[in-house]
C-alpha cells in the first residue's frame, strides 16, 4: 500500500506537469492511467485493508484519522473529491465517511459538503444515506 501511494503521488505530480503542457492527448493518457491505478488500489484497500481496520479500530478511533485525511483536501477541491470518492465506495463506506465528516466539520462547512454528497449519489442512495446519518437530510 505504501508503494502504491508513492506511485500515486508520482503519477499526480506527473499529471500536473502534463496538464500544464498543451498536449491534450498526453494529458488524457496520463489521466486514464492514474484513474485505472486508483481503481485497482481502492479495490485492494476495500478487499484487504478496510476489513482489518474495521476489526481493529473502533469508529470513534477512526474519526481522527479520517479527519486528518480530510483536512489535507483544499476546500475548492472538496466537490471533486466527493464526486470521485463516493462513486468508488459502497453505501456502508459512504455512511461511515459522512458520519465522521459530520462529527468533525463545523455545521456550516458540513452543510456545503452535504450538498456535494447529495449531488454525487443516486436518489435512492441519498435517501438511504439521509436515513442512516441523522441530520444529513
Amino acid at each position: 500500500f505504501v508503494t502504491d501511494h508513492r506511485e500515486l503521488d508520482t503519477m499526480c505530480y506527473g499529471l500536473m506537469q502534463v496538464v500544464a503542457a498543451p498536449d491534450e492527448l498526453a494529458a488524457a493518457r496520463a489521466t486514464a492511467v492514474l484513474h485505472s491505478h486508483l481503481r485497482i488500489h481502492m479495490a485492494k484497500e476495500d478487499t484487504h485493508l478496510y476489513p482489518i481496520l474495521r476489526e481493529r479500530i473502533s469508529p470513534p478511533d477512526q474519526a481522527p484519522i479520517v479527519g486528518r485525511m480530510a483536512g489535507k483536501v483544499p476546500p475548492e477541491m472538496m466537490p471533486r473529491l466527493v464526486d470521485w470518492l463516493f462513486s468508488l465506495v459502497d453505501q456502508d463506506d459512504r455512511v461511515t465517511m459522512t458520519t465522521v465528516w459530520k462529527a468533525l466539520m463545523p455545521d456550516e462547512v458540513f452543510a456545503g459538503v452535504g450538498r456535494f454528497i447529495k449531488g454525487a449519489v443516486k436518489a435512492d442512495d441519498w435517501s438511504d444515506l439521509a436515513k442512516r446519518v441523522p441530520g444529513l437530510g
